[in-house]
């Protein structure tokens, strides 16, 4: 399958597997360059403060902060691919301050009160987005070369970049095999895909069986 349509399912796969917990939207345009983020998600307040133990590492990304941007590589993410991703976050960050800063304009200029109270109450201070990109495969060396570092709590092929980057790495392949990260891992490529997919079958067994047995009980 072309890396295109991998990167394609990935995103689709991505709003299937979070839908109830926020919004995902993939319209957002940075410029009038090609240089959109693949996809955003907006927490719901009630997922935000739900606790993290009851959620697999999937979720846990998702309610990293009010909004998240998800990159998907399918290939192998080299170092260009990374500064494109910082590229996007910065002019989105840069898109956010110029309407900020029109808005105090309009603020400042209305001779309206109450039409000044409704513009400030759209005022949001500028901030950058964090952003996660899920891997299939990166090199020791371009982690290093951004200064990546393991997370301290979510296992191993979590990595974290400097505060001020805001960004964070999710390398499939060196994923611990457990129901933790079963979702991420069938995005991943060849072995690590069949066998996260092989893991699947044993749940929606599990699945059918207790909806036959439901169903079963509800008719005697």
């Amino acid at each position: 399958m072309p890396q295109y349509y991998k990167d394609a399912f990935a995103k689709e796969h991505a709003r299937i597997m979070g839908e109830g917990l926020g919004e995902f939207d993939n319209n957002l345009s940075i410029s009038s360059e090609t240089l959109d983020f693949d996809v955003l998600f907006i927490p719901n307040p009630e997922f935000l403060v739900q606790d993290d133990r009851e959620l697999d590492l999937y979720a846990r990304l998702l309610k990293t902060d009010a909004i998240v941007n998800l990159e998907f590589f399918s290939g192998t993410l080299r170092p260009e691919n990374l500064r494109e991703c910082r590229i996007r976050t910065y002019l989105d960050w840069v898109k956010q301050k110029n309407n900020y800063d029109n808005l105090k304009k309009k603020i400042a200029a209305s001779k309206d009160a109450s039409a000044a109270k409704q513009l400030a109450a759209k005022l949001a201070d500028p901030k950058l987005k964090f952003c996660w990109i899920v891997v299939a495969m990166i090199s020791k060396k371009t982690l290093e070369s951004y200064q990546a570092q393991p997370h301290p709590t979510w296992g191993n092929g979590v990595y974290l970049f400097p505060e001020i980057e805001r960004m964070g790495a999710i390398v499939i392949p060196e994923l611990e095999k457990n129901s933790d990260t079963l979702w991420l891992r069938t995005l991943g490529k060849e072995k690590v895909l069949k066998a996260a997919f092989m893991e699947t079958i044993p749940q929606r067994d599990a699945a059918r069986t207790a909806c036959h047995q439901t169903i079963r009980s509800e008719m005697l």
